[in-house]
């Protein structure tokens, strides 16, 4: 029997808490069976190592979008400009705890060795091979399907993870929601590397 990653384990602890986020099965008016979306396609692709200052917070994860606001905005009040597409990660150790206690955190890149203002903390992504899934819609979607499809993919292809997996959002400037694009990647290494944090987070003003 394969070793349980947390990802497995820990998502029935994110089913359970999720609420009126799950997604509910309507019948069609027509009386037909509902049209079942099919599920995206996994595939090995790298996830290139950036800079990022990181915005933690705790609470749903569906309140990225106004989280992401904040960093943005908190951001070009001191002059910085992201390098690239934001992105987020869900803590899933803490799935187990309320959802108002849940821990995440918005990324935004930026020229490594940035100085973190007043409220983030700088850390360095480690480039990496990785199994993607990508979606496109409104971001308050079910994820939990798309991160067990990730993690089956890497153990069938006989890797371990190595760290959380992380959402990259390419959403662009006033994008309208049904057109943007959310790319999952899930790092791996081979048999036997450790599962672990993408990097340990430097010193920064972050209380």
């Amino acid at each position: 029997m394969r070793k349980l990653l947390p990802i497995a384990a820990l998502l029935i602890l994110l089913v359970t808490g999720c609420g009126d986020d799950q997604p509910q099965q309507v019948a069609a008016p027509t009386g037909e069976p509902p049209i079942v979306e099919a599920a995206p396609e996994v595939v090995r692709k790298n996830l290139p190592g950036t800079g990022v200052l990181v915005l933690a917070k705790t609470g749903d994860f569906n309140l990225y979008p106004q989280a992401l606001e904040e960093a943005l905005a908190a951001l070009s009040a001191k002059g910085i400009e992201p390098l690239g597409a934001p992105m987020g990660i869900l803590d899933l150790e803490s799935a187990a705890l309320p959802l108002q206690e849940r821990t995440w955190e918005v990324l935004i890149p930026v020229p490594n060795d940035t100085l973190a203002p007043e409220g983030f903390t700088y850390r360095e992504i480690e480039s990496g091979t990785a199994a993607m899934i990508s979606f496109k819609g409104p971001f308050k979607r079910d994820r939990i399907p798309l991160y067990e499809a990730l993690d089956s993919w890497v153990y069938a292809h006989g890797f371990e993870p190595v760290g959380p997996p992380i959402e990259v959002y390419y959403w662009g400037e006033d994008l309208p929601e049904e057109e943007r694009i959310t790319e999952i990647y899930l790092r791996f290494g081979e048999p036997g590397a450790e599962a672990g944090p993408v990097a340990e987070p430097v010193e920064g003003d972050a209380e």
